[in-house]
């Protein structure tokens, strides 16, 4: 079946798969004809919908002459608010003692929320 990929640089790809090819192969094929390097931050996407790489065209619907877009996949962007919520923290427990303890409580149930925000954001 032939697909045409809309890249990030406004270039279309015309590309002549199977319909059981996987995401993967066709990002490999995308980056071969492109002549890029990786694809290891590249991402397909049909109908706003992010494509994973390990299942099929078919597992998606995509029929004939359907147009994927391609993008780069933009990782990270939470740093500053990860330090912004640790100063929070810092100063909640420096309050604590002007507040006999009362704001311990508050910077308690923020630190897992500090832990976990970097890890979604990788």
């Amino acid at each position: 079946m032939q697909l045409f990929v809309r890249s990030d640089t406004g270039r279309t790809l015309v590309l002549s798969v199977d319909q059981h090819a996987t995401i993967q192969d066709l990002l490999a094929t995308c980056s071969d004809k492109e002549q890029q390097a990786s694809n290891a931050d590249r991402c397909l996407w049909y109908g706003g919908v992010p494509l994973r790489s390990a299942r099929t065209l078919a597992d998606y619907g995509i029929q004939n002459h359907a147009t994927l877009e391609c993008s780069v996949r933009l990782r990270g962007g939470c740093f500053a608010f990860s330090v912004m919520l640790w100063i929070i923290i810092f100063v909640l427990c420096l309050l604590g003692v002007c507040t006999c303890g009362l704001s311990l409580p508050i910077a308690l149930c923020l630190v897992p929320i500090a832990l976990l925000l970097p890890l979604c954001c990788l």
